[in-house]
């Protein structure tokens, strides 16, 4: 009977995640929608542009409105200004102009003040201006409010916004270009712009771009005035014109002044929209641009009338690339051939994904009225059935496990379904420990954190070699002696009840936030970069977990984690030399490389740098030190793998397990994250520019790059990671509810047969409530709300440890300082999240557990100090 149902699930769960997947193929990276025109009869170059609360406003501009210039026509400049509210279906025009006739400036709009900042630009003599104004728009009214002007006029400049601070670089002046570059941040009491320093050996430039990725500023490409020195590049060089094109590029940081060339565009540039558009979280995109050989080839074509004229076929199409991660353009994409192409016009960010490009020149002395909307789409791949039926194969070792698991389970009871009847083998319990720990998330983190950054962090896994003997030491011997099912009873024993089930309701909660996440996060990257349905992802993941966890308990839970560690480790293991089998000489290639891009450990051994970004060896090991602990001895969900074994030697030889587990599971990924950065290195063509997050670069390049058998292997390693954790934290959330709630206050008279149906209710109801809050967090709104109560429960985490760690090591503690100490370890760390957030401190996040775990146990032995001794059982 039970047999036929596994076959009945497993054929349910494969056929829906078959034929519900949708079918269509990758979408472009890039999709674009017309909007309504502008309503002037010929368009504008150079105009200012932004958005204001989603009203699309477009200022100023020039054109040549009675005769094109090869024609003898005179360019005019404007001051009206165009509004496009938003969802109208046409423009308006304000009844307020510009102060004055104004075009090729610098406009950028500030979402943190709701208005748009326009700087400098040329006037109707084509002199620059050095005016600057700031533009509101409420109550259908557009109003200007001067802003402190510039120190130099600047016209053709570039710009970008950091938050509510205006950065402005270089430009045309009367006489020529010059090397400066000024910010004004509009919130300082004293408004006025300051100068900054200009990059070493950069030239002064006019029509170059600007744009920020992660906090820093690229200054790219542009024109200067030829000088009598030449140019390093001399096919950048337009004599007709006695102009040098420019190609190189270069990052600024804010914070420290400092500039470092990067790598130069693949030819000189210039004209492009002045603002680029990060793209996914490791990408920005120039969009078009000028170079010398098109000018040269369009003079050849027509010079009787300067290269212009109406044949002109248009400026290139091209839209660049700049990949932050290994520092290289690529051609991305291509404007539609039945869109003109603009340059000399603002680019107009809309959100993280979208962008406009209103008006703008697209032949010499022509312009246009379109206004186009390009919106950034992840590149989705074919799963292909050759990882379906892996898949399948994968889900029926599953349920065969679980099937084996129960099957002669006769003597059904708590004891069975929460810990086994303890007779789980110790090397079934130990990789049962890792696959717990080993969660869907890290899986996906590490390889994207090593891809994006190094693998010094993998120093602070190093802090297992002092966890665990100490668990096997002191906590081991505790939990077993007590017989416990549930770990939280040893607070009771030794402190009070209370303490108990603070502890346990708070594990409880946070693994339901953990179950979730787990449900997610993980679905939400397949979902991305495949044609899996996000919900579906969900849907599939959870049933499956709750099925197999609900039949067997933890016993089924422990054999199937066990299998999927083993699948884990393998699939990471089998990627890491597909990877490395596709660069030329594998793996001495993998480590040569990141070694000279310092991909590898980047040492700072006597840094103390506390930051999120932290190089430091020593802060990284402490903070992760203090991060493992709560896991390995205040965790249900691992100390529950303690209790399984037959003994107290073979729990010790699972938790030994984990040290070569963890480290080397920890490394192997951190390795394929560092592979993955030289194969794309080396593959620049193939790198997705529309890719969301760095963390889903592995899942990305898995189904790129690797054949169906292997790309499935991958994707049942990541379905793996992710319902191990689930499935430990069903279990066990389930064995400290029956035991510490439901058992001890709620129905303590009920029977073990009667609290056994409950913990498989329990077990139900908490899955398909994670599995409701997983699809209910897919809506931006809940999300956030979701990250910050998932926040407040990870700052339990310390204070837990710590109450743990003063049962087992202080004698004098009682309840009272445990709990005590725990309160204030959890509002140390929540002060310090709130400085963090006001700009006060800058701390890494991982060093709450730190400061909360040493803030508990210090007030639980100076309270404990002050009372006498309770008697204990050790």
């Amino acid at each position: 009977m039970f047999s036929r149902y596994l076959f009945s699930v497993h054929v349910s769960i494969f056929a829906l995640l078959v034929f519900l997947s949708p079918n269509s193929q990758s979408e472009e990276f890039l999709n674009w929608k017309k909007l309504p025109s502008i309503p002037d009869d010929h368009g504008f170059a150079g105009p200012y542009g932004g958005v204001i609360s989603g009203n699309l406003i477009v200022a100023g501009g020039a054109n040549f409105p009675d005769a094109p210039p090869w024609e003898s026509g005179k360019k005019q400049w404007h001051d009206r200004i165009f509004v496009l509210p938003e969802g109208a279906a046409s423009w308006e025009v304000s009844t307020t102009t510009l102060p004055q006739l104004l075009a090729y400036g610098v406009s950028l709009s500030v979402p943190g003040r709701n208005s748009i900042v326009l700087v400098g630009g040329s006037d109707s003599a084509n002199q620059p201006v050095n005016h600057c104004y700031e533009v509101t728009y409420q109550n259908s009214a557009v109003e200007l409010k001067p802003l402190p002007d510039l120190p130099t006029p600047l016209a053709e400049m570039s710009g970008a916004a950091i938050g509510n601070t205006i950065y402005i670089f270089s430009g045309r002046t009367g006489t020529g270009t010059v090397k400066s570059a000024f910010r004004l941040n509009l919130n300082a009491a004293n408004r006025k712009w300051t100068s900054l320093p200009w990059p070493d050996q950069a030239r002064g430039r006019m029509h170059s771009a600007a744009g920020v990725h992660k906090g820093s500023i690229y200054l790219i490409g542009g024109r200067d005035f030829a000088g009598d020195k030449g140019h390093p590049f001399p096919e950048d060089h337009l004599a007709s014109e006695k102009l040098d094109f420019l190609r190189d590029v270069y990052r600024f940081d804010p914070n420290t002044l400092i500039w470092k060339r990067v790598a130069d565009l693949p030819r000189g540039l210039s004209a492009a929209p002045w603002s680029t558009f990060q793209s996914g979280e490791s990408n920005f995109l120039l969009l078009g641009g000028v170079d010398v050989d098109f000018v040269n080839a369009q003079l050849v074509a027509r010079p009787e009338v300067n290269g212009q004229g109406f044949d002109h076929p248009g400026f290139p199409p091209t839209i660049w690339s700049y990949h932050t991660i290994s520092n290289q353009w690529k051609l991305a994409a291509e404007y539609p051939f039945d869109l003109d192409v603009p340059v000399t016009t603002p680019l107009i960010q809309l959100d993280d994904r979208s962008f406009i490009l209103a008006s703008g020149e697209i032949k010499p002395g022509i312009r246009t009225t379109q206004v186009i909307k390009g919106t950034v789409t992840a590149k989705r791949l074919e799963v292909g059935w050759t990882n379906w039926v892996l898949v399948a194969i994968y889900v029926a070792i599953i349920l065969f496990i679980t099937y084996l698991a129960v099957k002669n389970e006769t003597d059904a009871s708590t004891e069975t379904y929460f810990l086994g009847n303890r007779k789980v083998p110790w090397w079934v319990a130990g990789l049962s420990i890792f696959s717990t720990y080993f969660t869907g998330i890290l899986f996906l983190s590490l390889p994207g954190h090593a891809y994006a950054n190094d693998i010094t962090r993998w120093v602070g896994v190093l802090s297992a070699f002092l966890i665990l003997p100490l668990v096997i030491k002191f906590y081991i011997p505790r939990f077993r002696e007590l017989n416990l099912t549930s770990a939280y009873e040893l607070l009771e024993v030794r402190f009070n009840s209370t303490t108990r089930v603070v502890a346990s309701g708070f594990f409880i909660l946070f693994h339901f936030l953990v179950v979730t996440l787990m449900l997610f996060l993980p679905a939400l990257v397949i979902s991305s970069v495949t044609e899996i349905n996000l919900y579906l992802a969900i849907f599939a993941t959870g049933v499956l977990s709750i099925f197999y966890t609900v039949k067997g308990g933890v016993t089924s839970a422990s054999w199937v984690g066990a299998f999927q560690a083993m699948v884990i480790l393998g699939g990471a293991l089998i990627c890491l030399v597909a990877v490395t089998h596709h660069i030329p000489d594998g793996i001495v290639d993998t480590l040569k490389i990141s070694a000279q891009d310092s991909k590898l450990l980047t040492k700072s051994w006597l840094s103390l740098d506390i930051s999120s970004g932290t190089t430091s060896v020593f802060v990284i090991f402490i903070a992760s030190l203090f991060s493992l602990l709560p896991i390995f001895t205040a965790s249900q969900d691992t100390v529950q793998r303690y209790l399984i074994t037959s003994s107290e030697k073979q729990a010790a030889r699972a938790v030994r397990l984990n040290l070569p587990l963890i480290t080397g599971g920890t490394l192997l990924f951190f390795l394929l994250g560092t592979a993955l950065y030289v194969f794309y290195k080396s593959n620049p063509e193939l790198i997705n520019p529309g890719l969301d997050k760095n963390e889903n670069i592995l899942a990305f390049y898995t189904f790129q790059n690797l054949p169906g058998f292997v790309s499935g292997i991958m994707l049942i390693a990541l379905l793996a990671a992710t319902q191990s954790s689930i499935s430990s934290s069903l279990n066990s959330a389930a064995t400290a509810y029956v035991t510490d709630f439901y058992g001890r206050f709620f129905r303590p008279d009920t029977s073990d047969q009667f609290r056994l149906v409950i913990a498989k209710r329990f077990t139900s109801i908490f899955g398909g409530a994670a599995m409701v809050t997983a699809v209910a967090i897919s809506f931006s709104d809940i999300k956030t709300l979701f990250d910050s109560i998932y926040t407040i429960f990870e700052m339990t985490l310390g204070p837990v440890a710590g109450m743990f760690f003063l049962a087992i090591f202080s004698k004098s503690s009682r309840g009272f300082s445990a709990l005590s100490g725990a309160v204030l370890g959890f509002v140390s760390v929540w002060l310090l999240n709130v400085m963090r957030e006001l700009g006060v401190v800058e701390i890494w996040p991982l060093l709450n557990g730190m400061v909360s775990f040493l803030t508990t146990i210090a007030v639980g032995f100076a309270l404990g100090a002050t009372s006498s001794p309770r008697d204990t059982r050790w």
